[in-house]
């Protein structure tokens, strides 16, 4: 099996080998790339003239745009003959979105080759507003004489605006002529029945954006004119009318309308015929229509459950007179009959296993039983509901085994190790022990640190701060994690002092470094899907700078262990409860960062709240906090509009689910609801995104070894017997809570040097921890495991033979009853470990060399059965298609 010696080596061109690098074209002429800010959920216009200003051509020709495309976060509309380009942002919630633009340098030239191409991004953003009072906009409707017509409160309100986006309604009807009215606010209903022989009626309405029905002052004003067929008859060229549409959709899936349906309901006065002009300005959703096919297709966000989109007619007229266009709002929900489970996360036993390898230390064959064909909703709500498993009651209860020899005492004070393997392998609230080890390796300590590596219950207790939080809010688990002992020890800010200008002492300013650069905002402003913002000029901008590292640091002084007093002995009870604030210890003086500033005075735990504030609202937080937690669950290199969609439900702290169940209590930094937002995103569910090159990431060595276990029903885990599970460090290049720097085993901007993903620019964390050594010590020590070789350990400590052979002991008996159909036992591990990734060569050359191995026994030599079912574990687990998790 010398072909395993090259497996690591495959790893990341496997990862991203059918993908290619996009070489720029060097067309002539050249387009420079423009932004322009927009009032947050406003169109924008912006004329041929300003995006061609900073384009060039060598031979100063005139330019011309010839085509606009690639729209991202919106719609656009182009009218070439005005000139002007026009941007619909698809939802109030979108901050940036782009479109590219060509240029030829030759009026009408489509020869793209010869074309200069550059993209525009918009950043959306929030405007004062000098007048808040709602804007009516006067409608139109088309009945007949003497035929009552319903018009409802909300076909009113849909073009009318609220400048401060508060709800808008209807607060009074009146003044009305050419007919009879009757009217209920509180139901939404009007009626008006034109008196016969009047060819238009007429009524007013105001409107509300705060409730109050009685101040006429606040009110926005509009006149509804209701028009008859007889009208049609006047010498006026009236415009066509379009009339609003509901659709339902069965399942969150595309729903495609003919053009005929929505034009169905329109009309013409004149009675000429109808022309679709477009569709656009979706909402919860996308929009395209095709004039050829006559059709309009929506297609709905992963958690839809209503949304929208508008479109255009006219008549006979040419579409370019605006004054001639009608437009009309096309309402669409999910129908109530079924539940819109659509990801289809466990539709079969593959999606459940792909879904479970995301979100927890690895499937079992129970769960593939269990949950496929069933809600992933309902099981991650499930989740959420489930007790946190700690992991101090694991090593108090390690710590309380006799203590006999000085390896008993090795053994107590790395219980840490023992307590999170069998919390990872057993425990039964499997997503919050996945998220929280995905928190460990953010918030970073580690027993490396001289006051940590004998101190097992600090660091349990530090683990159990994340598991608490995991479902909570990033700002809690932030504050408890700054007043953690193991933290304060870690980072050097426990007895942090303030400074004394006497004898010229400062305070540390570690923990204010990290905070910023690790733990929350990272060190370049980021847009919010996570790219770095640029100066004009195209310099990356800093998020802080030393200033603000100084200001911050002054919060963290003042802070000790639970003591007596300020720098008291310390003894076990300060590794478990949270450090102190000693305000005589604290800098009192004025603390300014990132646009803040505390006043001089303020006391310790005000300090924190302010800054721990500070950093939550920073627009950072959200896309830097986002994008880890997807590299830890999903992928290495996630999209910017995957990371976007995650932040932004990080930024309003709810997220839906396909069910329609709410995720999130709408606190910025709720975790819930970005976990939420991670799993059942598209990006992480859709088959396409499966078999994209530049999507997945490499399996932890750590969750490689739980996987194992959980698959194979290896759920005993006795440390006091088990040698070679003592320093996976050694095994495997990683061990929990043992980083040999806050920055963890590897970076999240990591890109490997001299690979092809490096070429690309794509960040591959996992990479970083590969070498010439940890290839082999892998293979190695995963064979170790699947052979059963722990109860052959070589521990000095003393214990029964039936005692050393529980410990991580797996059960093949599934796997032995299938060792005379090798292509069925492969298919079996193929779903079990890799979700139904391994190439059909890979399971031919598996069942080859399964083939091979004969069934018969050889005495003291070979168990047939047995090593046919070890060589296929073996060879599933070091193929690619197992080491990166798709």
């Amino acid at each position: 099996m010398n072909i395993y010696r090259l497996m690591f080596w495959l790893v990341g061109s496997y990862l991203y080998a059918s993908g290619q690098a996009i070489a720029q074209i060097n067309a002539d002429p050249v387009a420079i790339e423009d932004r322009f800010t927009a009032p947050l959920g406003q169109p924008i216009s912006v004329n041929f003239s300003t995006l061609l200003s900073n384009d060039s051509d060598d031979d100063s020709e005139q330019l011309y745009v010839r085509t606009v495309d690639d729209a991202i976060n919106g719609l656009i509309e182009v009218n070439f003959e005005s000139g002007v380009v026009t941007f619909l942002p698809s939802s109030t919630d979108v901050t940036q979105a782009s479109f590219i633009y060509g240029i030829a340098d030759v009026e009408g030239s489509n020869d793209y080759a010869r074309m200069g191409f550059a993209r525009v991004t918009i950043h959306f953003e929030e405007v004062e507003v000098e007048d808040d009072l709602p804007i009516a906009v006067s409608d139109t409707f088309v009945a007949q004489e003497g035929v009552p017509i319903a018009i409802s409160v909300s076909d009113l309100l849909l073009n009318d605006i609220s400048p401060i986006r508060d709800p808008l309604s209807v607060a009074l009807i009146d003044d009305w002529s050419g007919g009879e009215l009757s009217f209920d606010l509180e139901q939404g209903t009007i009626v008006f029945t034109l008196d016969m022989n009047s060819e238009q009626g007429q009524f007013t309405y105001g409107i509300t954006n705060n409730g109050d029905r009685s101040d006429f002052s606040q009110m926005g004003f509009a006149i509804v004119t209701i028009t008859t067929e007889t009208s049609q008859e006047s010498d006026e060229d009236l415009p066509a009318v379009a009339q609003n549409d509901v659709f339902e959709l069965s399942s969150i899936a595309p729903l495609t309308i003919g053009i005929t349906d929505l034009l169905s309901n329109d009309s013409d006065p004149e009675g000429a015929a109808l022309h679709f002009i477009s569709a656009q300005e979706a909402i919860n959703g996308e929009v395209v229509h095709d004039i050829e096919s006559g059709t309009v297709t929506f297609f709905p966000a992963i958690n839809f459950v209503d949304g929208r989109f508008s479109y255009s007619i006219a008549d006979n007229t040419t579409e370019t007179d605006t004054s001639r266009i009608s437009m009309a709002i096309v309402s669409l929900r999910l129908s109530e009959q079924e539940e819109p489970e659509i990801t289809g996360a466990f539709a079969t036993r593959n999606r459940t296993q792909r879904f479970l390898s995301q979100s927890t230390f690895g499937p079992t064959k129970s769960d593939l039983q269990l949950f496929t064909g069933t809600s992933a909703s309902d099981w991650f709500v499930q989740e959420l509901s489930k007790p946190p498993t700690l992991l101090s009651p694991v090593v108090d209860t390690i710590r309380a085994l006799p203590i006999e020899n000085d390896l008993h005492a090795f053994r107590n004070d790395i219980a840490h190790r023992f307590a999170f393997l069998k919390n990872a392998i057993n425990a039964d609230d499997q997503l919050r022990q996945r998220v929280a080890f995905a928190l460990s390796e953010m918030l970073v300590i580690s027993e490396q640190d001289p006051f940590l590596e004998d101190r097992t219950r600090a660091i349990a207790s530090f683990q159990d701060i994340l598991i608490r939080h995991a479902f909570g809010n990033y700002r809690d688990l932030l504050e408890e994690v700054t007043y953690s002992p193991a933290m304060g020890a870690y980072l050097t800010y426990a007895g942090n002092r303030k400074g004394d200008p006497v004898t010229g002492r400062v305070p540390d300013e570690n923990y204010a470094r990290e905070i910023m650069q690790l733990f929350s905002i990272g060190v370049l402003a980021l847009e919010q899907n996570g790219e770095p913002m640029q100066t004009p000029s195209g310099e990356l901008i800093e998020a802080y700078n030393n200033s603000d590292i100084t200001g911050l640091a002054r919060v963290f002084t003042g802070l000790y262990y639970a003591t007596q007093n300020f720098n008291d002995p310390l003894d076990e009870s300060i590794e478990v409860n949270p450090m102190r604030p000693f305000d005589a210890f604290h800098s009192d003086l004025e603390k300014q960062f990132l646009g803040t500033v505390i006043p001089a005075n303020t006391s310790l735990e005000e300090s924190i709240d302010i800054a721990l504030d500070t950093l939550i609202e920073h627009p950072n937080s959200a896309p830097f906090i986002s994008r880890q937690l997807i590299q830890r669950l999903v992928t290495s290199h996630p999209s910017p509009d995957y990371v976007e969609r995650v932040a932004n439900a990080f930024s309003h702290g709810t997220y839906r689910l396909p069910n329609g169940a709410v995720i999130g209590e709408g606190r910025r930094g709720d975790l819930s609801a970005t976990v939420a937002s991670i799993l059942f995103d598209e990006s992480a569910r859709s088959e396409r995104s499966n078999s994209e090159p530049d999507f997945g990431k490499i399996r932890e060595p750590i969750v490689r070894v739980t996987q194992w276990a959980r698959a194979f029903e290896a759920q005993d885990v006795t440390p006091e017997y088990a040698l070679s599970l003592w320093n996976l460090n050694t095994a495997l290049g990683q061990q929990a809570y043992s980083a040999l720097s806050v920055f963890n085993f590897f970076r999240p901007g990591y890109i490997a040097p001299g690979s092809e993903t490096g070429a690309m620019g794509l960040t591959v964390p996992e990479l970083q921890t590969t070498s010439a050594a940890s290839v082999p010590r892998y293979a190695n020590f995963i064979g170790f495991l699947i052979e059963q070789h722990l109860q052959e350990s070589d521990s000095p400590i003393e214990s029964s033979t039936e005692q050393i052979q529980s410990t991580l002991r797996a059960n093949y008996d599934d796997e032995l009853a299938l060792v005379d159909e090798p292509v069925s036992l492969v298919d079996s591990l193929d779903l079990l470990l890799t979700g139904g990734q391994l190439s059909s060569t890979a399971k031919t050359d598996i069942v080859n060399a399964l083939t091979n191995i004969p069934l018969t026994d050889i005495e003291g030599l070979l168990n047939g059965p047995l090593a046919r079912v070890h060589t296929a574990i073996y060879m599933v687990m070091t193929s690619p298609h197992y080491l990166v998790q798709r």
